[in-house]
């Protein structure tokens, strides 16, 4: 926009001073002041040609130019420098249509689309538990980082990465399983399912430190789901489903939307080959 006006007033200038008109747009310079307009032309470099002083040769100059050049709203001669103050509707249209040239849409800030792939890895909770502010914020963070990438015109893969594996699904299936009495009792798996699960989290901790035997039988338990049982793997799903199901309502609250959700556990069968 700066370079569509200098060029204009340039022209104007060079016309009616004469001087060469890129000389004209190389002396245009910004007002200290917005107050002084939008562009100023300096005519220090007149004075030894007209031999008088700045003041007068702005004075001179407004009286020439007042008037002939379009879209220019106000002269005014300050010491030895005219300025310039364009009208403000002729402004905003130049800068509606860079914006539309520029942007993609007509949106403010947004770039055509680039034939380049981001991968942002964003929120990533601990399955069977609830979010804490930690997941929270890179859920959050993960996500403005998506929509500035995506503003920019980045093709963006948005990557879920659970923490879906590991000894604590073992104690979990071995409460579940083996605490049969309890759990129709105290875990309302029906109605409240999530809410079920952290509990039972809980109450295993809570048990075991009073009897260390039941980490050892929870790690055996999970023993049983590396190995493959089918059992317990029917369990770890049902808690995979489960915490999926609660952490997409809060994606859904806060506007959160991912490409990819999987986590440790799609590692699985690829781990041997990996250390091999």
């Amino acid at each position: 926009m700066i370079d569509v006006i200098k060029n204009q007033l340039s022209v104007e200038i060079a016309n009616n001073i004469g001087i060469a008109q890129e000389q004209a747009y190389q002396l245009l310079e910004n007002p200290k002041s917005i107050e002084h307009g939008h562009l100023a032309f300096p005519v220090f470099i007149l004075a030894k040609e007209l031999k008088k002083a700045p003041p007068l040769i702005a004075q001179e100059l407004k009286a020439k130019l007042d008037g002939k050049i379009a879209n220019v709203e106000q002269i005014q001669a300050i010491g030895g420098y005219l300025n310039f103050t364009f009208d403000l509707k002729y402004l905003q249209n130049l800068l509606s249509q860079a914006i539309l040239k520029d942007s993609q849409n007509g949106r403010l800030g947004f770039q055509k689309p680039k034939d380049e792939r981001v991968v942002i890895d964003y929120s990533s909770p601990n399955v069977a538990k609830p979010m804490s502010i930690g997941h929270l914020r890179a859920t959050m963070i993960g996500q403005a980082i998506r929509n500035l990438a995506e503003s920019q015109g980045y093709q963006v893969t948005g990557l879920n990465y659970l923490g879906d594996w590991g000894v604590q699904f073992g104690k979990l299936a071995y409460a579940y399983t083996e605490w049969e009495g309890r759990l129709k009792k105290n875990y309302d798996f029906n109605d409240k399912p999530f809410d079920a699960l952290f509990q039972l989290y809980v109450d295993f901790h809570k048990a075991a430190e009073e009897d260390p035997e039941l980490d050892k039988k929870g790690s055996l338990t999970f023993k049983r789901l590396e190995q493959g049982d089918k059992e317990i793997e029917k369990i770890w799903k049902m808690f995979l489903d489960i915490s999926l199901n609660e952490y997409k309502r809060i994606y859904g609250l806060l506007d959160v939307k991912f490409d990819l959700i999987q986590g440790e556990s799609f590692y699985n069968d690829k781990l041997e080959p990996t250390v091999d």
